[in-house]
């Protein structure tokens, strides 16, 4: 069966993750995300933290220690740049920060 599965250019352990996959989604349903799978440190605003790489949940991160502290969190969702109204000639206001800290504004349609 292996050399069946090896000359099809079929690789085992995709077929076995695939399989199990659903049994996987049920278990970090009922359990939640285990943040085995983090970021390297990343500094940001004076503030650094890791990021799990799976679900996007941050921890603080302490350079000193090198070690992460405190709890786990999930960053608020920033605003969009740009919301079309549900009237199409409606004029929409587009504001972009620049990193020199420029602002542009723009009204599209």
């Amino acid at each position: 069966m292996e050399a069946l599965i090896e000359h099809d250019g079929i690789n085992v352990w995709t077929l076995i993750s695939t399989r199990l996959a659903p049994i996987t989604g049920l278990f970090r349903r009922a359990f939640g995300c285990w943040h085995l799978q983090m970021s390297l440190p990343f500094t940001r605003d004076s503030e650094t933290y890791r990021t799990c790489v799976s679900c996007g949940a941050r921890r603080r991160f302490d350079l000193d220690q090198w070690a992460m502290v405190g709890d786990f969190y999930h960053p608020q969702r920033q605003p969009a740049l740009y919301v079309r109204g549900a009237n199409r000639s409606e004029v929409v206001r587009l504001e972009i920060k620049h990193l020199n800290g420029e602002r542009t504004i723009c009204h599209c349609k």
